[in-house]
């Protein structure tokens, strides 16, 4: 039963053939697409302890400027509450550095900064490092 003009019975005669092939290029584009998408490789999420240890050290840093008292034994004592009692690292206030703990034979170290304004308008630096 071929479909005439003007006659058609079912949805398939209605079809006209440039829609055809309109079909069948975005059927094979959208095979293509997807062909990519499953051979392309994803990348590896990177561990995010190094992250979270500068956060650490930073959020230290900002609470040591908002007190603006810069004793070496409680700075000491934060850094351990922080980072646990057996932590190896630095602090170095304007040039004064104070190392605790016992860092390893080619020992890396995360170091974290901050400046900061002291009272007579002076820039002061600090720096916090752990050994790891």
């Amino acid at each position: 039963m071929a479909c005439r003009k003007g006659k058609a019975r079912s949805g398939l005669c209605s079809v006209k053939s440039d829609g055809m092939h309109l079909t069948f290029e975005a059927s094979i584009t959208l095979l293509l697409a997807i062909s990519l998408a499953a051979t392309m490789h994803m990348p590896v999420h990177a561990d995010m302890g190094g992250l979270v240890m500068k956060q650490k050290m930073h959020d230290l840093i900002s609470v040591w400027i908002m007190m603006r008292e810069f004793d070496a034994e409680e700075m000491e004592n934060d850094f351990k509450f922080v980072f646990g009692g057996d932590a190896a690292g630095f602090i170095e206030v304007d040039g004064r550095l104070n190392e605790f703990g016992r860092k390893g034979i080619g020992a890396n170290a995360h170091i974290e900064s901050g400046t900061y304004v002291d009272r007579d308008f002076n820039l002061r630096r600090i720096r916090v490092g752990i050994y790891y």
